[in-house]
């Protein structure tokens, strides 16, 4: 595995659920729901997503450099999509859903790593969504 492959997967790693009642994650899912209700909070939740969405950005960068990554038509919505799925996954790990290992959900996040920066995969992109 290269280095940006690597260093993706510990992105994967550290940004999953360290157990099942990981207490950053569960206050970080109240403060979600709190988001909607108040501008402060949402702005700050804002500002924490976006320091992990410039480390992914960085690692992609990193990884078409290498040669390891095709480019994203689109990066800032391979990173949406990328880490809504890891989000997912997170609550699939925090709820003690079957298969929900850090080690089982990780190489989830891989595959569909994989899919679409894999050189050679073509996947179509949807319109990039406005606003």
């Amino acid at each position: 595995m290269t280095g940006a492959w690597r260093q993706l997967e510990r992105f994967i790693e550290l940004y999953l659920p360290a157990s099942h009642p990981d207490p950053s994650w569960i206050l970080w899912l109240e403060a979600w729901a709190r988001a909607p209700h108040n501008k402060d909070v949402n702005r700050f939740l804002e500002e924490l997503l976006n320091l992990w969405r410039d480390d992914l950005i960085a690692i992609v960068a990193r990884g078409v450099q290498e040669g390891a990554f095709a480019p994203p038509p689109v990066l800032g919505d391979f990173t949406l999509r990328f880490i809504a799925l890891l989000d997912g996954l997170a609550l699939q790990r925090l709820q003690h859903m079957r298969h929900s290992s850090r080690k089982y959900l990780t190489e989830l996040a891989m595959h569909a790593a994989r899919t679409e920066l894999a050189p050679g995969s073509k996947i179509p992109e949807p319109a990039s969504e406005q606003g």
